[in-house]
């Protein structure tokens, strides 16, 4: 039962660093 609840968390997460590297990234190319 633990992977099975920690798998929507880590999916989660992996989402919220890619939208996040995205933001830094434009930002960073902005400059």
């Amino acid at each position: 039962g633990t992977v099975i609840a920690v798998a929507p968390l880590i999916a989660l997460f992996a989402c919220l660093q890619r939208y996040f590297f995205r933001g830094v990234g434009e930002g960073a190319v902005k400059g």
